[in-house]
């Protein structure tokens, strides 16, 4: 089991419902991971069939780009923190 704790920045944040999931994962790699969460999040996660985020959005992990981590595809720890930042946030 993975507890992950959801940071949206707005303006995602207004409509994303989800501060905080347990999920349970057989495969902890990251791109599998990622797709569960959109799974249960009911499709508001911006990530690919692939496991890659959308395009517009920059995804942090633990603070890391999402992308960088996923050309290793990692293991994922049991606590992450997952960032989703909307490319158009406002800066």
């Amino acid at each position: 089991m993975v507890k992950v704790e959801l940071e949206v920045l707005p303006p995602l944040s207004r409509s994303f419902k989800f501060k905080e999931l347990i999920v349970d994962v057989k495969d902890k790699n990251l791109s599998n991971l990622l797709k569960v969460i959109k799974e249960r999040t009911e499709g508001q996660l911006p990530v690919e069939d692939d496991g890659y985020p959308s395009p517009g959005y920059i995804m942090l992990m633990n603070g890391i780009d999402v992308r960088i981590l996923l050309r290793e595809e990692p293991k994922v720890e049991d606590k992450i923190k997952l960032t989703i930042i909307p490319v158009n946030h406002g800066g």
